[in-house]
C-alpha cells in the first residue's frame, strides 16, 4: 500500500481551502461561493437555465432555484422565459449584477495571485489544463449514453431499434 496522499484526498483539501477562501474573500459583497460562481456562469453567454445551473454545480433543482431566488432578491439577475420553451426561465445578470461581479472578480483575481503564488505561470497553465480534462473526462463518463457526443466516424449501436423478426 502506498504512503502517498490519496489524489481525491488532496483534491478535497483543495477544495476545503480554496473554498473558506472564496468565502471569506466575498464576505464583504453578502454573497456565497456558490452565489459567485452562479453570477460568473451567467455571464458567459445567453441566459442559462436553473435546470443547466443545476447539473453543473452537482445540485437538485429545488437548491438551484434557491440560491437564484436570494439573488433575485438581491436584483442581481433576472429570469426570462426561453425563446425556445415556455417552462424554461433564463438566467441573465442586472445591471447591478455585472457591476458587483466586476467587483467581486478583482478580489477573487487576488486570491488566485495569493493562492497560486507558488506555482510558475506554466505550471497554472498546466494545473488549469488537467483540471479541465480531468473535469471533462469524468462528466463525460457519468452522463447517460443519451446525452453523450456521438463520434460520427463510428456506429451508434446504442440507437438500434431495428428487431429480428422472431419466425413463427
Amino acid at each position: 500500500m502506498s504512503t502517498r496522499p490519496r489524489l481525491t484526498y488532496l483534491i478535497r483539501r483543495a477544495q476545503l481551502l480554496v473554498y473558506a477562501q472564496l468565502a471569506e474573500c466575498l464576505h464583504e459583497y453578502n454573497l456565497t461561493p456558490t452565489h459567485y460562481l452562479l453570477l460568473s456562469l451567467s455571464r458567459r453567454g445567453p441566459g442559462m437555465s436553473s435546470a443547466g445551473l443545476a447539473r453543473r454545480f452537482a445540485v437538485s433543482p429545488q437548491s438551484m432555484n434557491e440560491v437564484i431566488a436570494a439573488l433575485q432578491r438581491k436584483r442581481l439577475i433576472t429570469r426570462r422565459r426561453s425563446t425556445e420553451h415556455r417552462r424554461i426561465l433564463r438566467i441573465s445578470l442586472t445591471p447591478a449584477g455585472v457591476k458587483l461581479l466586476r467587483d467581486c472578480d478583482l478580489r477573487v483575481d487576488r486570491l488566485e495571485r495569493s493562492l497560486f503564488a507558488a506555482l510558475s505561470s506554466a505550471e497554472k497553465r498546466s494545473f488549469r489544463n488537467l483540471l479541465t480534462a480531468f473535469i471533462n473526462s469524468s462528466e463525460a463518463e457519468r452522463a447517460p449514453a443519451s446525452a453523450r457526443p456521438v463520434d460520427s466516424n463510428k456506429p451508434d449501436l446504442s440507437a438500434r431499434t431495428a428487431r429480428t423478426p422472431t419466425p413463427s
